[in-house]
Parts: structure tokens; C-alpha cells; sequence
């Protein structure tokens, strides 16, 4: 995680560094984290192949994120 935040530090537009942060973040749960930054990473796609897959990976870190608070939600609820 370290690598990924001194590598925004240096370019805070790197995509790749954007992207693997992201997914660093949804392995340890941080799905809003990893979602506002899948979506910065998408801003700066530099190809539509580039564009999709950094969408589909903004998606995915969108919906666990949504998944995680309905768990919360339900479970405050059923409390």
C-alpha cells in the first residue's frame, strides 16, 4: 500500500498506480476507498479498452461497497 500511495505522491494521476490501489483497498474491505479511486483512474483512461476495464473494476468496487451498508443496514435492523 505504501508503494501505491508514494507513487501518487510523485504523479497523483498515475492510472496504474490509481488502479492498484484500488484493488488493494477492496482486499482489505475499504470498497468506498477503492471505488473513489477506480473512479479517478477512470477520468484519466487513455484508451476505450483502458476505459472499460478500469469501469468494470469501478463497478465491482461500487457494488460491494452498496452490498457491505445493506449487511449493515440489516443487521442494525434485526437487532
Amino acid at each position: 500500500g505504501k508503494i501505491y500511495e508514494r507513487a501518487l505522491e510523485m504523479d497523483p494521476n498515475c492510472v496504474e498506480a490509481l488502479a492498484q490501489a484500488s484493488q488493494l483497498k477492496g482486499l482489505v474491505w475499504d470498497f468506498e476507498g477503492s471505488a473513489s479511486l477506480a473512479a479517478k483512474a477512470v477520468t484519466l483512461a487513455r484508451t476505450p479498452d483502458e476505459r472499460i476495464d478500469l469501469e468494470i473494476l469501478q463497478i465491482n468496487a461500487q457494488a460491494r461497497f452498496a452490498a457491505v451498508q445493506e449487511l449493515s443496514r440489516n443487521q442494525q435492523e434485526n437487532q
